[in-house]
């Protein structure tokens, strides 16, 4: 009898597993078919996917696009995790009237959107002549206040 009432849930947590695993499946998927068949809705594998893999390869320099990600991703990851450590044992050690202040502004810092500032960061980086450098994308990051809070 009870495990006649978990059938619901059950039911429940398979649905939005299989609603989570969608997109990646279509990604998948998509990467084994034609465009012509991608666009008209086929659902299912195709045969396309070395030459797929071929065409992106002659489009994009692939090699230089995985090292700019892996760089960007591993000194982002870093050195995000060096500075939000650092400040949050500040905030949990020392307690005074001025730590409630800034963490009180961080917290309002949060509600503003990165499309607010993304064009005065782009603006920024193009002064400094860094909008082909990888200080570009990692700087901005850096100092996430959602990694602090």
């Amino acid at each position: 009898m009870k495990q006649i009432k978990l059938v619901p849930m059950y039911l429940f947590i398979s649905v939005a597993a299989l609603l989570s695993i969608f997109p990646f499946l279509w990604m998948i998927m998509g990467a084994t078919n034609l465009s012509a068949d991608v666009t008209k809705g086929k659902l299912g594998f195709g045969g396309e996917l070395i030459n797929n893999f071929l065409k992106l390869n002659k489009l994009i320099n692939l090699p230089q696009v995985l090292l700019n990600t892996a760089v960007i991703a591993i000194v982002t990851t870093l050195f995000t995790l060096i500075i939000a450590s650092m400040a949050g044992y500040g905030f949990e050690m020392y307690r005074n009237k001025v730590r409630e202040q800034v963490y009180n502004f961080f917290l309002l810092t949060m509600m503003v959107p990165f499309a607010a500032i993304m064009i005065p960061l782009f603006r920024v980086f193009s002064k400094l002549n860094m909008l082909n450098s990888y200080l570009a994308v990692i700087l901005p990051s850096l100092a996430s206040v959602f990694a602090i809070v």
